[in-house]
């Protein structure tokens, strides 16, 4: 009990031999606090809940030889903000806004808190939907050689902005419906872009090429007039444009017959087995074939022909 009256008395003869650790807290340091809650909450400031607006003054309490500090405290209230946003709903999207999933047009009502102050904020949204939508029917087959006209349905045509892949096999770039004549199995993809609303749809179409290989050369022919196999010519299929050359020739070389550039598969436009206007004899001749597909390759042929009566 006499140890703790002489700690005392001693902290007391240093505090009162010492004036200048009195000298230094005349004058209290301030500190100013500006600051703001949403309305129906509060603020806890020094240990005290505000739910006031207004100006406060406080002091925080330091052990010695610390000074008390002076708390200038002005509070202000947050009310509720209110906007409206107008959004677009393009055609097949949702919309997910504060935990909500909106799939059509309309005028909604929501609450959501600031990301700035944390306090509420009543949102209307203004949903409008843009009908934009791309489609193709089923994909299509050519021959090689041969176009096709690409046909999407378009919902809107109207402020919008098309692209076609690849662009390079597409002659006019800006058309719905643009002729197109791939040389291989291609696939096109039109992309539409709303520029007013922004939406953007796309769908392809695959273009199938069949390859060319439907010539026929016969190793025979009876020109005698029977109305049976009279003529010597090239059958092909729809995908050959034109027969380019047909010659024929004796067993020696010399030419019996030749024709450029006649459609195929018309037997009168082809050899009738004559030479000057005569009947050339039986035997075995040889020919020589060009054939011109309609994508531009030209294919070659060589045989015989036996010639009968």
């Amino acid at each position: 009990m006499k140890l703790r009256f002489f700690v005392v008395l001693s902290a007391l003869f240093t505090l009162f031999s010492n004036p200048n650790l009195f000298a230094q807290c005349t004058t209290l340091p301030t500190r100013a606090i500006d600051t703001f809650f949403c309305s129906g909450n509060g603020v806890i400031i020094n240990g005290k809940t505000y739910i006031t607006a207004g100006t406060y003054r406080d002091t925080i309490r330091r052990s010695l030889p610390l000074c008390d500090s002076v708390l200038n405290i002005t509070i202000r209230t947050q009310a509720p903000t209110s906007e409206t946003r107008n959004l677009t709903l393009c055609s097949g999207d949702t919309l997910k806004i504060n935990g909500r999933t909106i799939t059509q047009a309309g005028v909604y009502k929501d609450t959501i808190r600031a990301t700035s102050t944390s306090c509420e904020v009543y949102v209307t949204l203004n949903v409008k939907a843009v009908d934009l939508r791309v489609s193709f029917g089923a994909d299509v087959t050519i021959e090689r050689g041969d176009s096709v006209k690409l046909t999407p349905s378009v919902s809107n045509t109207k402020d919008v902005v098309i692209t076609w892949r690849p662009t390079s096999l597409v002659p006019c770039k800006s058309c719905i419906d643009p002729i197109v004549s791939p040389k291989i199995t291609t696939t096109f993809e039109l992309e539409v872009r709303d520029t007013v609303n922004g939406c953007i749809r796309s769908d392809d179409i695959i273009v199938n090429v069949k390859t060319c290989v439907g010539v026929f050369i016969p190793n025979a022919f009876s020109p005698n007039d029977d109305g049976k196999n009279d003529y010597f010519t090239v059958f092909t299929a729809p995908c050959v444009k034109q027969v380019k050359v047909l010659s024929v020739f004796n067993r020696w070389g010399g030419l019996m017959f030749t024709k450029e550039n006649f459609e195929p598969n018309d037997e009168k436009l082809g050899w009738d087995g004559t030479k000057n206007g005569k009947a050339v004899p039986v035997g075995i001749y040889s020919f020589y074939v060009e054939v011109e597909q309609k994508d531009g390759s030209v294919q070659k042929y060589r045989g015989d022909i036996d010639v009968i009566r």
